[in-house]
């Protein structure tokens, strides 16, 4: 792999060979059948078909993106050392490489591009502030688009791409953006919460998986057991312990009660801001981050109050999907307790658990990738990682989509 960081996704490598099979598999022929003077005959037999080696001249497919949570970092830990010598093996293989270049994803440089008729990858990761202006600018094509449908991709298909995700990215009837995830990349899920077992157990709550599929997963227990477990443990007036590690910055939390500040009633945006769901919302921000259980000290950042739930000085932390990336750049992969992840609690006007998102990142193709490039049709395969080639077989747990 490139140094400079050498590209990942496994699936891709795996696709294009399920293309490249499709168009010059031959099915065996079935020996002729022999038979005697008697009335046995012999048992057809069939031959298997001689893998063929499939040679991809060297492509070089190009992910473009402006982080670096989709491709490994060397010297890490032994989970990106391990996804860094699986890609080096199919690039072997195969006669590829993969590349993962940074850059602005930002939709003004989208645009500039799609303009000027410049590819700035085979696939580009944005977020749907992008992609959804942008497919009214003409700057992305619709993984639906007849073009795609017609190379054969099927964006609705559940074995490698998850339809609960792709879903969100449909606009103006058409899908905008899909995802994959495999043991490497973690599948986006939103907000959630990690919990410190030991700690809870200490609170009194033995089983807090029962709580949350007894639906009495509530703001209200959430603050009992931080309250319970914050303390001084050394007696010299300070909080060596907190209830809460990692607070997300945006607020989101007032939306686990079922209603935010702005809704949609009768086909127009209303303002909810005075209504009781949004003031007991605003009343538990204020718990949160007021409340002493959360360490707000103006010294220390969030990646120190992650490391706090990391080091078991706090039983609860909200993070993100990309939180929990195995990259390298939180650390809660070197948490040293037993931890548990659960969903955010929900609110006393909320009648279920809700999922939070601050953003759709995906996969988008951009319309200046036209005529479709050979790393293009990649995507446009209509078989996974089970085709039955070499590469294929060797490393089906690369990608699970």
């Amino acid at each position: 792999m490139r140094k400079n960081a050498r590209l990942f996704w496994v699936f891709l490598c795996l696709v294009m060979v399920a293309s490249l099979m499709t168009g010059c598999h031959t099915p065996p022929e079935k020996p002729a059948q022999t038979t005697t003077d008697t009335i046995a005959s012999t048992t057809p037999v069939e031959t298997a078909p001689e893998e063929e080696k499939v040679d991809l001249e060297g492509y070089n497919f190009v992910l473009y993106g402006a982080n670096d949570r989709y491709y490994p970092t060397p010297n890490v830990n032994q989970l990106n050392d391990n996804w860094i010598e699986e890609y080096a093996e199919l690039e072997k293989e195969l006669n590829c490489t993969f590349e993962a270049v940074g850059g602005d994803t930002g939709y003004e440089n989208l645009l500039a591009a799609t303009m000027a008729d410049m590819k700035l990858g085979d696939v580009v990761i944005t977020t749907q502030t992008n992609y959804f202006p942008g497919s009214i600018a003409g700057i992305f094509d619709a993984w639906d688009s007849e073009k795609l449908m017609e190379a054969g991709f099927d964006v609705n298909d559940a074995g490698k791409w998850n339809q609960h995700y792709t879903g969100m990215t449909r606009f103006n009837g058409y899908t905008w953006g899909v995802f994959a995830a495999c043991k490497y990349i973690t599948l986006p899920v939103g907000f959630f919460m990690v919990f410190n077992k030991a700690l809870v157990a200490e609170a009194g709550v033995d089983d807090l998986y029962s709580v949350v599929r007894n639906g009495e997963w509530t703001w209200d227990k959430f603050l009992s057991i931080c309250e319970a477990v914050t303390k001084d443990l050394d007696g010299d007036g300070q909080n060596d312990q907190w209830g809460i590690g990692f607070l997300p910055s945006q607020g989101i939390q007032m939306f686990t009660n079922g209603s935010g500040l702005v809704g949609e009633r009768d086909g127009k945006w209303v303002y909810l801001g005075t209504e009781e769901p949004a003031l007991e919302s605003l009343e538990f921000l204020n718990k949160l981050y007021q409340g002493g259980y959360y360490n707000n000290s103006p010294d220390i950042d969030n990646k120190t109050r992650s490391t706090m739930f990391a080091d078991g000085q706090a039983a609860f932390s909200w993070v993100a999907w990309y939180h929990l990336q195995p990259y390298g750049g939180d650390p809660y992969w070197k948490s040293n307790h037993d931890y548990g992840v659960i969903p955010v609690p929900k609110g006393p006007s909320a009648d279920k658990y809700y999922t939070l998102y601050d953003g759709l990142d995906a996969w988008t193709i951009m319309r200046s990738l036209s005529p479709l490039t050979p790393g293009a049709n990649v995507l446009t395969a209509t078989t996974g990682w089970n085709a039955g080639t070499t590469a294929a077989s060797a490393t089906p747990s690369l990608w699970r989509c």
